[in-house]
């Protein structure tokens, strides 16, 4: 381990880019400190869990898993806010040839370092950032909406606007940016490195239009959407994206209704099936079948009533096979067929309303459809309309 420190430690007073394996390997603060001034270990001033953390991220780096020193020494820095640890931070991107990146935690390191960043150890970080240059590209993306996020290599790397130009690793490089309201753009770009390349994305606004399309079980349907009607039976057509309305009616079938919310470009198709209505007899006709078969009832009753009445008269005369002897008296007979004949018209008026009333109410179909009463007040008094 002895040997491998003071390979390490050789490079890096001979190259400032093999600086940054250094730094992962051993602290900071001993690889720089060497002014009597210089500020105490990370190893004594971190503490806790950021303390914890820091050595974690030391042997991860020395074992070469720098993705993981990395989220270590990142995690430092949350909790302690040391600038000593961007330097770490930075040591591993290089490692992973994350030179924009690395780049930009050491500007962050310089410009949060302040008087605490020794003349040399500035001296070697300036040297490294100007050895980096070569290995990094400043792009400069124009006409990018507010909010645009731009990816390389599926990483989101910025969102717009930018305060400077994006620095993009040597190589060839994907090229992704994502803006609200316009189709993904994608572009591969080769990156010299060293170099400013200028770009002027061509974003095409996302299309508006979605497609809807609607079948039912009746070919004389009426299609509706939004309240407008589209078609019969079935129908498919372009609308706009959003929330739409709907509606699907046919004489003798319940209105099926629903709620449409189409995404932009997205196809989506509705099976209705239309159930049978079930349909309801008017007022009027509900109000004369049991008008009628009230009425009809008290026929029949009065029918019974009167049909006794005749019964018990026919009782006090002596008129076996309905032959009267001669000297009955005139106005008991009379009486008699009077009470008879009402009982027997009775009976048949009766039947008759409340087979009438019971048709109405059970077995005649709706003859028409139901409508509310209305009422209206006007200089001639109440007026009610509608079906009652």
């Amino acid at each position: 381990m002895s040997q491998k420190k003071a390979w390490l430690e050789s490079f890096v007073r001979s190259a400032a880019g093999l600086l940054l394996v250094a730094a992962c390997a051993v602290s900071p603060s001993r690889a720089y400190a060497a002014e009597p001034k210089a500020p105490a270990p990370l190893t004594e001033v971190l503490s806790g869990e950021a303390k914890r953390s820091y050595e974690e991220g030391k042997l991860l780096a020395a074992d070469g898993d720098f993705v993981g020193a990395y989220a270590k020494f990142a995690r430092a820095y949350e909790l302690a806010k040391d600038p000593r640890l961007l330097w770490n931070m930075a040591a591993c991107e290089k490692e992973r040839r994350h030179y924009g990146k690395a780049t930009r935690l050491i500007k962050a390191y310089l410009a949060r370092g302040g008087a605490s960043l020794s003349a040399e150890t500035r001296l070697r970080a300036q040297a490294t950032l100007q050895t980096l240059e070569g290995l990094v590209s400043r792009v400069t993306l124009t006409g990018l909406p507010d909010g645009a996020r731009v990816s390389v290599d599926g990483e989101l790397l910025a969102t717009a606007p930018f305060s400077e130009p994006l620095l993009f690793d040597l190589g060839q490089r994907q090229l992704r940016i994502d803006a609200q309201g316009f189709d993904p753009f994608e572009q591969r770009v080769e990156v010299p490195g060293n170099q400013t390349i200028d770009l002027v994305p061509q974003l095409t606004r996302s299309s508006t239009v979605a497609q809807l399309a609607v079948t039912t079980n009746v070919a004389v349907a009426d299609i509706l959407v939004d309240g407008k009607k589209v078609g019969t039976g079935s129908w498919t057509g372009s609308v706009e994206a959003g929330r739409h309305q709907v509606e699907v009616t046919a004489v003798g079938k319940k209105t099926y209704r629903e709620s449409a919310t189409l995404p932009s470009k997205a196809q989506r198709t509705l099976h209705v099936s239309l159930d049978d209505e079930e349909r309801v007899r008017p007022r009027w006709q509900r109000l004369a079948g049991w008008g009628a078969l009230g009425v009809g009832a008290g026929g029949v009753v009065t029918g019974a009533i009167l049909a006794s009445m005749a019964m018990s008269q026919r009782s006090s005369l002596d008129c076996p096979d309905n032959i009267c002897p001669v000297g009955t008296d005139p106005a008991a007979i009379s009486e008699y067929d009077t009470l008879r004949t009402g009982s027997t018209i009775a009976f048949i008026a009766g039947g008759t309303l409340a087979a009438a009333g019971a048709g109405l109410l059970w077995v005649i179909p709706p003859l028409g459809k139901e409508a509310p009463i209305r009422a209206t007040v006007g200089l001639s008094g109440l007026t009610l309309g509608g079906s009652y």
